[in-house]
Parts: structure tokens; C-alpha cells; sequence
């Protein structure tokens, strides 16, 4: 199948500097899931780009 779509990015980093209006560090999906687990503040930042897909992609959430 083939068409337009949307592809989703996800980045996580330390937290977010409101005053900075920046992210801090960033993180891996690893550590962002072991400060989710731990309670700990993270922030998950998303975009969207459009695309023309050739085919469907694997969504499978890990």
C-alpha cells in the first residue's frame, strides 16, 4: 500500500527549561523509561513530518 502519511518522532530529555525555553540533556528511550519507573521528571518532546509511503510501516509500540 502506498499513499501520504505522517511520521511521529519521539526524543526524550532531562526535563524542560521553561525559562530557557530548551531541553536540557538529552535522554535515551532507556533511561527516560528507567526515570518514568523511578518517578523521576522527564520530558517527551514529539514532531511530525509528512512523508509519501511506500508501503506501511511497523507500529508496533515497544
Amino acid at each position: 500500500m502506498s499513499g501520504a502519511g505522517t511520521v511521529v518522532e519521539i526524543g526524550y530529555s532531562e526535563g524542560w527549561d521553561l525559562a530557557a525555553r530548551a531541553l536540557p540533556g538529552p535522554l535515551t528511550v532507556e533511561a527516560a523509561r528507567a526515570r518514568d519507573a523511578a518517578g523521576l521528571p522527564y520530558a517527551a518532546v514529539t514532531g511530525c513530518v509528512d512523508v509519501v509511503l511506500d508501503h506501511l510501516p511497523d507500529l508496533t509500540v515497544h
